[in-house]
């Protein structure tokens, strides 16, 4: 797959998200002053194309940069860069422990057996470094931490960086740019994978959802698609996760909560309703 840099506004650039080994979006929001990198990447090759990209598209090289999660795919190439790296706290602590970790082929095999780590993030991780990368892996720790609340001014263009959480991470953080109506997700609509089931738990999407609605909002981009999300399909997606996690509150067996989703969301395809539908029921157990 191509590694382009697109362009969404005036202010804001997003490098392609690759499925081959899981790398998600890496984002760039510029001002008049400085600029801001989303995330940091899968490896110091990810990074180092980003920048290359960034280059090559007449742009300086970031200021800053913000990582949306812990996860090794946001934030293992973040050695290749000098500019100061910003976390959550929980984030912070997270990667202070990957830190301690080898990542070598037997000990990510003995973490999956363990259950400190999943195959899935293990596989992936082995395709994007081969054995002689990993074995000098270097984990960058957080420069700058905050709790809950980050703002970053660029010069005429704000960041606002916010603690949302979520089921896929707890630690997850959105980066809204207001003059552009714009927020980069992360992955923090996105299902727990960390667990024997993947799962959403209907308490922890409703106060997400309800969080996200706070952003007036013109565009989203989520980590590992390349649909830019309009306002409108923004809405219907937040509307979708909102609808599971209230009626599996209600309804807990399979056909008649696939049944009820259907009636109120006829638009939803039926791979979407037997999906959603798992995982939400898998958050009941």
């Amino acid at each position: 797959m191509p590694h382009n840099l697109h362009q969404l506004t005036d202010h804001i650039h997003w490098f392609t998200p690759d499925s081959a080994t899981d790398r998600p979006i890496l984002g760039f929001i510029r001002g008049q002053r400085s600029s801001l990198m989303v995330d940091a990447g899968a490896s110091l090759k990810h990074t180092n194309e980003f920048l290359e990209a960034v280059k090559q598209a007449g742009l300086a090289a970031p200021d800053y940069c913000v990582l949306t999660h812990w996860h090794w795919d946001h934030s293992f190439g973040a050695e290749a860069l000098t500019t100061p790296l910003i976390a959550h706290r929980k984030t912070a602590e997270a990667l202070a422990l990957q830190a301690s970790y080898s990542f070598s082929d037997e000990a990510l095999d003995e973490r999956v057996a363990q259950g400190l780590e999943i195959a899935f993030c293990r596989d992936y991780m082995k395709l994007e470094m081969n054995a002689a990368e990993r074995s000098d892996l270097q984990l960058r720790q957080p420069d700058i931490v905050f709790e809950t609340t980050l703002f970053i001014d660029l010069g005429g263009v704000r960041c606002e960086l916010r603690h949302v959480g979520g089921d896929h991470a707890d630690d997850s953080v959105v980066i809204y740019v207001p003059e552009d109506r714009a927020l980069f997700l992360g992955d923090c609509a996105y299902q727990c994978l960390y667990s024997q089931l993947p799962y959403y738990s209907a308490e922890t999407t409703l106060g997400l959802v309800n969080e996200l609605a706070s952003f007036d909002l013109e565009y989203a981009l989520e980590s590992h698609t390349e649909e830019v999300y309009t306002h409108e399909n923004f809405s219907s997606y937040m509307k979708t996760l909102q609808t599971f996690a209230v009626l599996v509150q209600q309804v807990s067996d399979e056909e008649a909560l696939k049944h009820e989703v259907k009636q109120q969301l006829p638009e939803l395809d039926q791979e979407d309703v037997e999906e959603y539908s798992m995982m939400f029921l898998n958050g009941l157990k």
